[in-house]
C-alpha cells in the first residue's frame, strides 16, 4: 500500500525530490502475490503479467545505473533520451532548439546507431506543420540530421487537451 501511495504521489517510482528511485520494502513474490489477487489481474491475467516480466527487473534494481535518473555517460536511466544520447548530445540538441525557437519541453530524443540522426519527437495531438513550421528536417554542419516530429503521444494528447478546454 505504501508503494502505490508513493508511486501515485511521485508519478513513477522516482522520488520528485532528488530522482531517487525507491522500491516495494517486501519481497519479489510477496508483491507478485498482491497484484495477482486483484480483480485487475482475474480479468487481464496475460496483459498484468506481461507487463510485470518486462518491468519486475527494473521494479526492484537498486544498483546504478537503475538507481538515478540521468543519463548513462553519468550513471543514470532515462526514457526521454534513447540509451545511446549523452549529456552532451542532449546539451548539443538543447542549443540547437534555442537558435531554431523550439522548446525542448514535453520532447523524447532519439539517436541513430551510426550517430548521425537524431529524432526529437514532440509530444502533440496536432501534427500541422503551419502551426509549426519547425517541424521539418534539419541538414547541420556536422552532417548530421536532426528530423523534428510532432504528434508523439498523440491519442494520449488528444484526450489530454480535449479534457483540459
Amino acid at each position: 500500500m505504501a508503494y502505490a501511495a508513493a508511486v501515485f504521489n511521485n508519478c513513477g517510482n522516482f522520488k520528485s525530490f532528488g530522482d531517487t528511485k525507491f522500491v516495494p520494502e517486501l519481497p519479489v513474490e510477496s508483491f507478485e502475490k498482491i497484484f495477482k489477487a486483484s480483480s485487475a489481474y482475474a480479468t487481464h491475467q496475460d496483459v498484468m503479467d506481461d507487463c510485470w516480466n518486462r518491468i519486475a527487473r527494473e521494479v526492484y534494481k537498486e544498483t546504478d545505473p537503475h538507481q538515478h535518473i540521468g543519463f548513462p555517460d553519468k550513471n543514470g536511466v532515462t526514457s526521454y533520451y534513447s540509451a545511446n544520447v549523452t549529456s552532451d548530445d542532449a546539451k548539443f540538441i538543447d542549443d540547437f532548439c534555442q537558435k531554431e525557437n523550439i522548446s525542448p519541453l514535453n520532447t523524447r530524443l532519439f539517436l541513430s546507431a551510426d550517430r548521425q540522426t537524431f529524432d526529437l519527437r514532440i509530444a502533440s495531438h496536432l501534427q500541422d506543420t503551419d502551426k509549426m513550421p519547425y517541424v521539418k528536417s534539419y541538414q547541420l554542419e556536422t552532417g548530421q540530421t536532426v528530423n523534428v516530429t510532432a504528434g508523439d503521444f498523440r491519442e494520449f494528447m488528444a484526450k489530454l487537451t480535449y479534457n483540459i478546454e
